[in-house]
């Protein structure tokens, strides 16, 4: 009777351990990924962070991790395909290991020249197929005004959404 593989290839059990270089090539190839998250993926694989941070360099020098780029491009596509407001773009780029003043450039440049109030009003088309919450009643007010401030708009932008009519504005 022939053994079964384990994971790996290796009849004993013990898997082979991959170069943190191949490792760290192997998470790109799926996605463009932050430096951060690179870190992240690789200690959870079980590398030391000596490994981590020479794989991350290289890569760095390579110029295949580029966190400038990945967060420019992350709000870019939260401010256009998404139409997400600028609080939640910060929050998504700092959720992917993007620093503060990185995120705060990438925000800056994708929401430059941005009208808020139209951005706002047409998450609210995607999300309740209308933009007019002005004759509703407060509960549905409620929950537009929620959706919007998960969304990342600031009060401001959503009272003047929420109190003018769309089609006066549009």
């Amino acid at each position: 009777m022939r053994r079964r593989r384990e994971a790996g290839g290796h009849e004993d059990g013990e898997a082979a351990r991959v170069p943190v270089r191949t490792a760290a090539l192997d998470i790109l190839a799926r996605r463009r990924c932050t430096a951060a998250e690179i870190e992240r993926r690789l200690g959870r694989a079980g590398y030391g962070e000596p490994e981590i941070a020479e794989a991350v360099a290289w890569l760095r020098d390579l110029r295949y991790v580029d966190d400038e780029a990945v967060a420019g491009e992350i709000a870019c596509a939260g401010a256009s395909r998404r139409n997400w407001g600028p609080g939640r773009v910060a929050v998504k780029l700092r959720a992917r290991g993007i620093d503060r003043e990185t995120a705060s450039r990438a925000v800056a440049g994708a929401f430059e020249g941005v009208d808020m109030r139209a951005s706002a009003r047409a998450a609210l088309r995607r999300r309740f197929g209308r933009a007019d919450f002005s004759g509703e009643g407060p509960r549905e007010r409620k929950r537009a005004s929620d959706f919007l401030y998960r969304s990342g708009f600031d009060w401001d932008t959503i009272r003047e959404v929420l109190k003018a009519r769309s089609d006066h504005e549009a």
